[in-house]
């Protein structure tokens, strides 16, 4: 810490899982959270989709504009009755996982730490 601001990060070294190792997200997080272009407030579009206008508005705003249109969407999926009940979900979601069989995915390396067989 320099005045009070994170200056660095570091992992813990006896970490069972990480060994004192950080992930990509990690590694960046202080970049990214000091960025001269970080937004630090809601913002509402003004302009066209894409035009890049905005205008700052206060997060009690933000919040009850977000709740407006949840609520809207959620009236019009009652009326349409296409609002996913509990065993559609699982249909859908078994459906999913089986044309995802584990077997065909390409591996990754781990991105925050991995418990390797030894």
């Amino acid at each position: 810490m320099e005045d009070g601001r994170a200056v660095a990060l570091r992992g813990l070294p006896d970490h069972p899982t990480t060994k004192g190792q950080l992930c990509p997200k990690v590694n960046r997080f202080l970049d990214r959270v000091h960025h001269p272009d970080r937004i630090l407030t809601p913002l509402r579009r003004t302009g066209p989709k894409g035009s890049g206008e905005f205008t700052p508005i206060t997060w009690d705003d933000a919040i009850a504009e977000i709740g407006k249109r949840f609520r809207s969407i959620i009236a019009i999926r009652v009326r349409q009755r296409s609002f996913p009940t509990p065993s559609t979900a699982r249909r859908v979601s078994f459906r999913k996982a089986s044309s995802l069989a584990a077997s065909s995915l390409p591996s990754a390396p781990p991105m925050c730490g991995d418990i390797s067989a030894a």
